[in-house]
């Protein structure tokens, strides 16, 4: 049933008699215009507003979809108006009205509720101890998330681990979420995507393949939060056969109709993987082009140094009517960063606020001052930061002090690294970019008094890291790491390797391969 029909019904049965026949009726249209289409709220609440005596069906039917809106405060007035009306409220009134607590968040209304729930006597009910623990866990309430967790004994279900798992995932430790998620007695994708994404938002994208790959060996469907995980995790590894098994996989499952989110990963993690091709044919195979697909274009563009391609696409994107946001703008600033285009992204700086109505942040402003930095414009790049309408960040100062490397200009070099160096004494990287600048001008007196500093802080030096991907699996080989059982095979293989191509008479051979294993 379309939204105009069901309106037309309405119609009829406010022409209706029988005011018994009417209430019935506007039951049932209430639960579909709150099911349904949640943007037809502000309809869905007059026509609750007709019935005498509301239902706790009613109440718990509108809670749902105020719940589920981009208001879920309403929810709670709802429920504040359910109890002066004399509405009894139920074991599904309670999982709507704390997971309304849960976004907002307000875990002064939660507990509230919580104390409503034991004088009621629906402490002990499954649905509502999940969304408990849901509450606390993602006020960073730990310790009574798990106390709930702890009471609800033989009554637990699947979804009491999962939501303990996604909380300590997302507000504790990684390491605690694991050790629950390994204590699991059954897992459902779900479970698996809950610790998937947990290990993605802190940039452990190893261990998210492997548990995907556990999933895919205990015969489970990935679903979309899976697949959004998992892609993340294949562009920050390079991982590049994994993430077109997934595009394949997804093609195969939904045809060539996929969400706008997932269309939008896809692009990203191609161009992430040095894939311009794949990801240019997943654009062109976009059916509808949202903001989300421009832009990961926009930025891949930018990520290669296609500057101008990335200002081609932004203009195409303008005239097919596609409104550009926030980090649609990073991503543009960025790619005329790369190609040098100066008066270009000054240009769409100024329109982002007089032509688009978007008010710049801290990212956009960082990107104009690594364009006239890159561009040798450091003293305009000084002035742009003092005139700015927030402090400088971290990520500004640094843009500026690489700058400040390639033109070697010392004086301004030495104020960012003052600026940098008491936010992050610890960071290496400060020293040794200053360190640079001294030594190709000369300064070698600097150059011994920043070793120094460097030694008195006990900065070391991070080991590199390289990623391989064999067979869809990657493999880390972190510098001067010999923990690893199969580093000795491979030292005795290289080694064979060496004493074959020294045999050889091509000297070719002998300088290239000199200069690999130094």
């Amino acid at each position: 049933m379309s939204m105009q029909v069901a309106k037309q019904l309405h119609a009829h049965i406010i022409i209706a008699g029988h005011q018994l026949l009417k209430e019935h009726y506007l039951r049932d249209l209430i639960t579909f215009f709150a099911i349904s289409n949640p943007s037809s709220l502000n309809y869905d609440r007059i026509s609750f507003s007709n019935i005498i005596t509301p239902s706790t069906f009613i109440y718990n039917t509108v809670i749902r979809a105020y719940t589920s809106s981009s208001d879920p405060r309403q929810a709670l007035h709802l429920y504040n108006q359910m109890r002066r009306e004399g509405a009894p409220p139920d074991k599904y009134t309670f999982p709507f009205l704390l997971k309304a607590c849960s976004i907002l968040p307000h875990l002064f209304k939660g507990k509230e509720t919580h104390c409503q729930i034991i004088k009621l006597g629906f402490h002990s009910n499954v649905f509502v101890q999940n969304t408990l623990i849901q509450l606390y866990g993602c006020n960073a309430m730990i310790e009574l998330a798990h106390r709930v967790f702890q009471e609800m004994g033989f009554n637990r279900d699947i979804v009491s681990w999962t939501t303990l798992v996604n909380c300590l995932a997302n507000f504790s430790s990684i390491e605690s979420a694991r050790k629950l998620f390994d204590k699991m007695p059954s897992r459902s994708i779900v479970s698996y995507s809950a610790m998937i994404a947990g290990y993605v938002r802190v940039g452990r994208f190893k261990e998210a393949l492997e548990l995907f790959r556990d999933s895919q060996m205990a015969a489970l469907e990935p679903n979309d939060s899976t697949i959004m995980s998992v892609l993340c995790a294949c562009a920050n590894l390079g991982a590049l056969n994994l993430g077109r098994w997934i595009h394949s996989y997804i093609c195969n499952r939904k045809g060539w109709i996929i969400d706008t989110r997932i269309n939008t990963a896809l692009i990203d993690m191609y161009f992430k993987c040095g894939s311009i091709e794949n990801a240019v044919q997943v654009f062109l195979g976009t059916q509808e082009k949202l903001v989300g697909e421009w832009t990961a274009m926009i930025s891949g563009m930018a990520l290669h140094g296609l500057g101008h391609r990335s200002v081609e696409l932004f203009e195409e994107m303008h005239r097919s009517g596609v409104k550009p946001t926030v980090v649609t703008f990073v991503a543009l600033l960025s790619g005329c960063t790369h190609a040098g285009l100066v008066n270009e992204g000054l240009e769409y700086f100024e329109r982002m606020k007089g032509e688009f109505r978007i008010e710049p942040t801290i990212e956009h402003f960082g990107c104009v001052v690594d364009l006239l930095g890159r561009a040798g414009q450091i003293e305009r790049a000084l002035q742009f930061i003092q005139e700015m309408p927030m402090e400088a960040n971290v990520a500004i100062w640094g843009a500026i002090l690489t700058a400040c490397r390639v033109h070697k200009n010392v004086e301004v070099a030495e104020l960012a690294a003052g600026r940098l160096v008491s936010e992050q004494p610890w960071n290496r990287a400060l020293y040794v970019a200053l360190m640079s600048l001294y030594r190709e001008t000369e300064r070698w007196d600097s150059v011994e008094k920043v070793k120094q500093e460097m030694k008195e802080i006990g900065c070391r030096k991070t080991p590199g890291c390289s990623l391989v991907e064999v067979n869809g699996v990657c493999y880390e080989f972190v510098a001067g790491d010999k923990s690893q059982p199969w580093v000795l095979e491979l030292c005795f293989h290289l080694g064979t390797l060496v004493m074959e191509v020294e045999d050889n008479s091509n000297n070719d051979y002998k300088w290239i391969l000199a200069h690999c294993t130094d």
